[in-house]
């Protein structure tokens, strides 16, 4: 059997998150390992600066665009993807300059929120 792909969510929007968990309980090959209000919260040497700093131990994040510490996705974006994480932006709005700005930063890609969570 394959490995479970491990995913953290970084969103402030606590229905979001909810269904995500609830959505992916019982789903064999997604684990959904952590979930935070920002990027900074993100349990892992991710978020950290300095020597701390490492490998996440999270294969993709879903990264909400517009978070309550200000929008910085580009920054969000180069952090995660410099610590190993494959970044999916989920914005509430396909918004084509912020939809460009993320890819450019690394992004893996963009989905609204209104798609179908039915992924598997």
């Amino acid at each position: 059997m394959a490995r479970a792909i491990t995913v953290a969510v970084v969103d402030d929007d606590r229905m979001l998150l909810d269904g995500l968990r609830v959505r992916l309980d019982g789903v064999p090959e997604a684990l959904l390992a952590a979930t935070a209000r920002t990027v900074d919260g993100l349990p892992g040497p991710a978020v950290a600066d300095g020597p701390d700093a490492g490998p996440v131990p999270y294969d993709v994040v879903l990264l909400d665009p517009v978070l309550g510490d200000g929008p910085r996705p580009p920054d969000d974006i180069r952090r995660l993807r410099a610590a190993g994480a494959r970044v999916l932006v989920i914005g509430t709005v396909a918004d084509r300059r912020r939809i460009v700005a993320a890819i450019t930063a690394g992004a893996d890609g963009h989905l609204t929120e209104d798609h179908d969570l039915r992924l598997w």
